[in-house]
C-alpha cells in the first residue's frame, strides 16, 4: 500500500527473500505505507488521516507482478494500512488523546473507489492490535514513551468515542 493509493497484491513466489528487491514500483513523490504477507481470507485496512477507513477483502484485488504500480484504492492519501482478519482489533486513537478498540467485523467490506465508513470525529491514528499484546506504546511529542497496558481500554463501535490515554501530545501509537 502506498501513500498516493495504490495498492497491489502479488505472489510470494515472485520475490527472492534472500536479496533485496523492490516490492512495488513506485511514482515520484510516492512512498510505502506498509508490506505485509497476507492470505485469501485476510482483509486490508486502510486510513487516509481524515476519518475514513476502507476494509479490502484481499481475494478481490488483482493478483499483479512485482513491476506493476498496483491499483487505487480510492483514497489518494493514506497515513496507515494493515493486514486483519475480521476477528482482529484494531486501535484507535484521536487528537484529544482517547482511544478504544473497535473489531475488524464492525466494518463492512468496500469496494475499492469507495468514500470508506467513517470513525469517530478526530481520529488521528488507527493500528492493528494483535491479539496477545498486553502494552500499548504512546509516543508523545517531548518525554519519554508511556506505557499504556491494554486492559485500560475498552472495545467500542467504529463512532464512539475511548477512554482518555495521556495528557500530552502524541506524535505516534505502536
Amino acid at each position: 500500500v502506498t501513500k498516493n493509493g495504490n495498492i497491489k497484491v502479488s505472489l510470494a513466489s515472485e520475490y527472492k527473500f534472500s536479496k533485496i528487491e523492490k516490492a512495488m514500483k513506485l511514482k515520484d513523490g510516492d512512498e510505502l505505507v506498509m508490506v505485509s504477507s497476507c492470505g485469501d481470507q485476510d482483509f486490508v485496512v486502510v486510513y487516509d488521516g481524515e476519518g475514513h477507513l476502507l476494509k479490502l477483502a484481499v481475494v478481490d484485488l488483482p493478483v499483479a507482478s512485482k513491476a506493476t504500480l498496483g491499483v487505487k484504492t480510492g483514497f489518494t492519501n493514506i497515513v496507515s494500512a494493515f493486514v486483519a482478519a475480521d476477528g482482529d482489533l484494531m486501535l484507535c486513537v484521536t487528537a484529544d488523546n482517547k482511544g478504544k478498540f473497535t473489531p475488524i467485523k464492525d466494518f463492512s467490506v468496500d469496494s475499492r473507489g469507495n468514500k470508506g465508513q467513517l470513525l469517530a470525529e478526530g481520529t488521528k491514528f488507527v493500528r492493528a492490535f494483535e491479539a496477545a499484546r498486553e502494552d500499548i506504546y504512546l509516543v508523545p511529542k517531548q518525554g519519554k514513551v508511556i506505557v499504556l497496558n491494554r486492559s485500560k481500554l475498552s472495545i467500542k463501535s467504529r463512532t464512539a468515542q475511548g477512554a482518555s490515554v495521556s495528557t500530552r501530545a502524541l506524535v505516534n501509537i505502536v
